[in-house]
């Protein structure tokens, strides 16, 4: 009776530890992935990033470039004579 005992002891340690190395596995590979997934996304996001300040920088230039533009064209239908176009 005593080893039948032990045996029935046994049985719920090695669910228990089965139950443990699949929760220890199943986290292992959630980060894994999440380590994978991270190196892929920081790259892109630094990237993005970059391209994102560059098209401000851009953008804010153009909108100079725009305002000397409508400046240049004010000025010339002014000496033209033609001072309507020029006020708009």
């Amino acid at each position: 009776m005593s080893s039948a005992n032990q045996n029935d002891a046994m049985i719920p340690n090695s669910d228990n530890s089965i139950w443990h190395k699949r929760v220890r596995r199943l986290i292992l590979y959630v980060v894994v992935l999440l380590v994978v997934f991270l190196a892929g996304l920081v790259p892109m996001w630094l990237k993005s990033r970059t391209y994102a300040h560059e098209r401000d920088a851009l953008q804010a230039s153009l909108q100079v470039s725009k305002l000397q533009n409508m400046l240049a064209n004010s000025a010339i239908d002014a000496r033209r004579g033609e001072y309507e176009p020029a006020r708009q």
